[in-house]
């Protein structure tokens, strides 16, 4: 992390599902219209007005990044993506170690104009308000953020109908989660709290069937209540604390698809 050492460079990374920003260096600054590599300490650059421009190449995607101060403390920054086109909005400050930090409001526009996130920093943390939007699959996310961690409520929606509605509790999952599809109750049950390290079907059949990502998936817990396509128990699965799935009643043979009934993929993408 960059503080009052030698400043060579700063360059921000936003990840969605991360409430961190993070800061590397080692990449050329050009000031306005003038190449200039900074290698004086960060209090010692003329700030007020400044505009710093750069490119980065961050897992295999080019970004073309802008840093601009408004004044000796505070600055805006974006990074937009070369291909995608999507421009990535971010408020923030200098703070007394002269390290730049997020700190306000955020949002990412694609290049048609649609705004697709709309979040909140408090000292390079999410702090407040959360929103997503994916044109892919008209999705909508809202919860909320304290200090980096989510808190309260949080529910997905697409095209209207709800998908998803839970609770947090300090960035960990409390009290009953709610799974829907087509705007119907699919199963609900809690979880101890906990993640562990597997593997995931790639979203949307990336790179073929079969093919996997590994993942931080929730660990269930107790009685986990699946429902027909009349939202009636076609069956209970028991886990234990461990999460380990101990035995099943069924109550129904009235069964969704396999692939529609396991929401892996939508507990970990959230």
């Amino acid at each position: 992390m960059m503080t009052s050492r030698i400043f060579t460079v700063c360059i921000f990374l936003f990840f969605f599902f991360t409430s961190k920003a993070q800061i590397h260096d080692g990449h050329m600054w050009f000031c306005d219209t003038c190449s200039l590599k900074v290698t004086d300490e960060l209090r010692q650059i003329p700030r007020d007005g400044s505009i710093w421009k750069t490119k980065s190449n961050w897992q295999r995607e080019d970004f073309n990044i802008e840093l601009k101060f408004t004044d000796s403390v505070s600055f805006h920054y974006t990074f937009t993506e070369k291909f995608g086109g999507t421009t990535h909005y971010y408020s923030g400050k200098v703070n007394t170690q002269d390290s730049l930090v997020f700190h306000g409001f955020t949002c990412s526009v694609t290049k048609e104009g649609d705004t697709i996130t709309k979040a909140y920093f408090k000292n390079n943390l999410r702090d407040g308000s959360f929103w997503s939007f994916s044109p892919k699959d008209s999705t909508e996310r809202f919860t909320q953020y304290e200090d980096g961690l989510c808190q309260g409520s949080y529910r997905i929606i697409k095209e209207q109908n709800i998908v998803l509605l839970g609770q947090f509790k300090d960035g960990r999952r409390t009290g009953v989660w709610k799974y829907y599809e087509n705007g119907k109750l699919m199963c609900k049950g809690k979880y101890s709290g906990d993640l562990y390290e597997g593997w995931i079907p790639f979203p949307d059949g990336l790179f073929g069937d079969g093919a996997e990502v590994s993942a931080r998936i929730p660990v269930r817990s107790g009685k986990w209540y699946f429902y027909d396509v009349n939202e009636k128990v076609s069956r209970i699965e028991f886990y234990s604390k461990a999460g380990y799935l101990k035995r099943t009643v069924y109550r129904s043979k009235v069964r969704r698809p396999p692939n529609i009934e396991d929401i892996t993929i939508r507990e970990v993408n959230l």
